[in-house]
């Protein structure tokens, strides 16, 4: 059964230099990302949020990209790859990776 994970940074905000944020004990209101306090992830436009009231929300400062949540779904791709060709004894058919850019425009 195929599995996908993507990377969907963007050219417009930086990814270097990731300045990772944790709100410890949310209280399900709105998250304002101290590195651009304009930048406000909303609970008007994720509801989700008030679902998550006592838990860990972890994001990016404001100022770059945190893409981890996409960097990580490749890094475990390629590790099962890397088993799967590696460890001769788990059967499996072919692999195949495949990468895509652009994936909101259909490419």
């Amino acid at each position: 059964m195929p599995e996908v994970a993507h990377v969907d940074t963007s050219p417009e905000t930086s990814e270097t230099n990731v300045k990772p944020v944790v709100h410890a004990n949310c209280d399900g209101s709105d998250l304002v990302l101290p590195g651009d306090p304009s930048k406000v992830l909303r609970v008007a436009d994720n509801p989700e949020l008030t679902q998550l009231i006592g838990g860990t929300i972890i994001t990016s400062d404001g100022t770059t990209l945190l893409g981890a949540d996409d960097k990580s779904g490749v890094a475990v791709f390629m590790a099962a790859a890397e088993r799967l060709i590696t460890k001769r004894e788990v059967p499996h058919g072919p692999i195949r990776l495949v990468f895509t850019c652009d994936k909101e425009v259909g490419y």
